[in-house]
């Protein structure tokens, strides 16, 4: 399967346009993260309505790492369906399961790499929604690449006119045995009856690239 040219607008609005049904879908998102230390993130999704749910993720990632004491740069592009499952309560906690299909490009030097695998993915995530506040931790663990990804992220209304005004805090690790980023960074989200947009920003660090400033953008779209 070959995946690599897909651009990342027509992606975007393909999940958009595919998921505009009120009746079956929660909602969909998509944005984009980078730092200083070459990773780059772009994402789109959507998922159904709860407690049992499907979801579809899809992204580019690039980043870079050094082997024998030479840079490597990734290039990966990969489409997630899932299929989980949320309890609701004070605390509500959430599991999924799904395929992953992944191509990878990695360049090193004049050399040129590329490989296709079809995973496994595990998601779990435990969050608090409040009316002025919320906490919510997400993880996921991705076979074969055996890559983790995790973020825990606290938010507090600060104010309220036209849409809710949020502000709040991020922490994130993700990474395998070539690659590990983590970081902490800032939170605003202007949150609307149907689209919220949150800038984050904050200050990461790489293995391979040391530390630097990261930046990015969510838009996510409720029904």
């Amino acid at each position: 399967m070959r995946m690599k040219n897909i651009p990342l607008v027509p992606l975007c609005s393909a999940v958009l346009l595919l998921s505009w049904h009120p009746q079956i879908l929660a909602g969909a998102y998509f944005g984009v993260e980078t730092s200083g230390n070459d990773t780059t993130l772009n994402f789109a999704g959507a998922q159904t309505e709860q407690p049992l749910h499907f979801g579809i993720f899809v992204g580019a990632l690039s980043y870079e790492y050094e082997s024998g004491n030479r840079p490597v740069e990734v290039k990966s592009t990969f489409i997630t369906p899932t299929v989980g499952y949320q309890w609701r309560g004070p605390i509500s906690y959430s599991l999924a399961v799904g395929a992953t299909w992944n191509e990878e490009e990695e360049q090193r030097g004049n050399r040129s790499d590329s490989s296709d695998d079809v995973g496994a993915v595990v998601q779990i995530g435990a969050a608090h929604w409040g009316a002025r506040n919320s906490v919510e931790w997400l993880a996921s663990y991705t076979d074969p690449t055996e890559f983790v990804w995790s973020r825990l992220r606290g938010k507090q209304r600060v104010a309220h006119v036209h849409d809710e005004v949020f502000m709040g805090a991020e922490l994130f690790w993700m990474g395998n045995d070539d690659f590990s980023s983590s970081g902490a960074g800032a939170l605003v989200e202007a949150r609307g009856d149907v689209l919220s947009v949150l800038l984050k920003a904050g200050v990461s660090d790489s293995k391979d690239s040391g530390s630097g400033a990261y930046g990015g953008v969510e838009f996510s779209v409720s029904f």
